[in-house]
Order: structure tokens, then sequence, then C-alpha cells
């Protein structure tokens, strides 16, 4: 029986080519070079800040903080100088309110509560709390306290409860009101006795002799 030899150059696929490894164990090519890549992924280096970053952030920590201070300065003066308009406001209202209603009212403070109210005198002769909207009790802003009261022919008060009189014929006990802030800031408050004139200033004022 006739066999059909065999062809001498055949053709057959190379296996691939492998490389000894570590281990002894071979490695084909297109996995050394997927392993190197990945080595090299590894091995890339973390960028940390440099001294010239590092010293720009806190050049700029520092420039948000010298704005920040004065601002907190300026928040505690705002709040003494709301406490003054407030207070002057409704010495205002009284004196009007007093003459319009002919009848005695009162501003009274309380220095140590540092809160302020107003009364007036009813058919009785008898000082009640108005209960308007606006003559009710005031504490005054956070970190403002009153330092003392004068009223001349009276004296200084600096504790306890004081009143400032309002008068139906529009006269009004000459008062000082001294507030200060928990930053040693002082302002005064002046009614004057005529006219509810009342004049505000950003320091201690005595009274005029």
């Amino acid at each position: 029986m006739n066999r059909t030899p065999q062809c001498l150059h055949s053709h057959r696929p190379k296996p691939a080519r492998r490389l000894p490894d570590s281990s002894g164990h071979g490695l084909k090519a297109h996995d050394t070079s997927q392993a190197s890549r990945g080595l090299v992924r590894k091995r890339a280096p973390v960028r940390g800040f440099t001294l010239l970053e590092l010293t720009m952030v806190i050049l700029i920590i520092g420039i948000l903080l010298a704005f920040s201070i004065p601002r907190l300065g300026q928040l505690t003066r705002h709040n003494l100088d709301v406490g003054c308009r407030r207070l002057s406001g409704t010495a205002k209202y009284l004196f009007h309110r007093a003459t319009v209603r002919r009848t005695i009212y009162r501003l009274n403070y309380d220095l140590k509560a540092n809160e302020y109210w107003v009364t007036y005198r009813d058919e009785n002769l008898e000082f009640v709390r108005d209960s308007s909207v606006l003559a009710r009790k005031v504490r005054l802003p956070k970190d403002v306290s009153f330092e003392d009261i004068v009223i001349p022919g009276r004296g200084k008060f600096k504790e306890g409860e004081v009143q400032t009189h309002f008068f139906p014929k529009g006269w009004v006990e000459e008062t000082l009101v001294h507030l200060k802030d928990a930053r040693g800031r002082q302002a005064s408050i002046h009614i004057l006795p005529l006219s509810a004139r009342i004049k505000i200033y950003e320091k201690y004022v005595e009274p005029s002799s």
C-alpha cells in the first residue's frame, strides 16, 4: 500500500519564545512587557508640596487672618451702636407718648440684668407696665452692658434699678446713660431735658456742671 510522503518543509506554528525569570520558570515575551509596565506604574513617585507652595499657603492664611480680626472688632462695636440707637429711640417714643396721653412715663433701667422697659402712671396714680410693642422689656445686645447712669441732682448709679421720668408738658428728666462692651469701649446717651433731644457719644461723657 502506497503512503503519501510527508513534506519535509511543512509549516508549523512556532512556540512563543520563553525567557527565564528569577524563579527559573519561563515567561512569554509579551508577558514580560506587561509586567514591566505594571512595575513602572507602581513605582511612580508621589508628588508632594514644595517649600514654595507651603510658603504661599501660609502667606494666604496670614492675609485672611489680618482682615478677619478687625472685622470681629467692628462687629462688637456694631452691637454697642445698636444698643445706643435702640435706647435713644425708646426715649424719643416716651417723650411723645407722655405728651399725647398726658401722663408721666418712666424709662426703667435694671443695671444688673442689662435690661430696660417702660411704665406709665395710670388713673390710680400707680406706675404700671406699658403693653405696647415699642415699650416692651429690652435686653442690651450681646457683650454690651450698663456702666452707670447719671441723673443730675440725684447722683450716679452703678447698680440696682433707676428711672428717667417723662412729663406731659414736654419736660424730661436729664439723664446720662453710659454703656460699655466686652472690649472696654464706651458710649454715652445724653437725654436732654427739653424737646426730646438726645445726643450719642462714642466715649464716656461727664455731666456738665
